[in-house]
């Protein structure tokens, strides 16, 4: 799918791209700096739960895990890392001619 982007500016196209290159190249970083934290914090807890991340994701989804506090601990930190993940396969996808 391709999709048109309208640029309002009067520099020069290279020098836009060159900067949106960098401004990516950026955000790309940066999301998979967060995505390797949660990651990691992810793989503290399957030490610790000796269970997978989709895994524990689906049970606890379906209320087969229970209340306690570790189990939304987990929660946050999976959708961090799925929300940085998605983020980063966006603008991972960015591209023009």
């Amino acid at each position: 799918m391709c999709n048109t982007i309208t640029l309002k500016s009067t520099h020069p196209v290279e020098e836009i791209k060159t900067v949106l290159n960098d401004a990516l190249q950026k955000e790309l970083s940066f999301a998979n700096l967060r995505y390797e934290s949660f990651h990691n914090e992810c793989k503290l807890f399957e030490d610790k739960f000796k269970m997978d991340s989709n895994l524990f994701f689906d049970k606890f989804e379906s209320g087969r895990l229970g209340d306690d506090l570790h189990w939304f601990d987990w929660y946050a930190v999976y959708r961090g890392r799925e929300l940085w993940k998605n983020k980063f396969n966006i603008i991972n996808e960015i591209s023009w001619s």
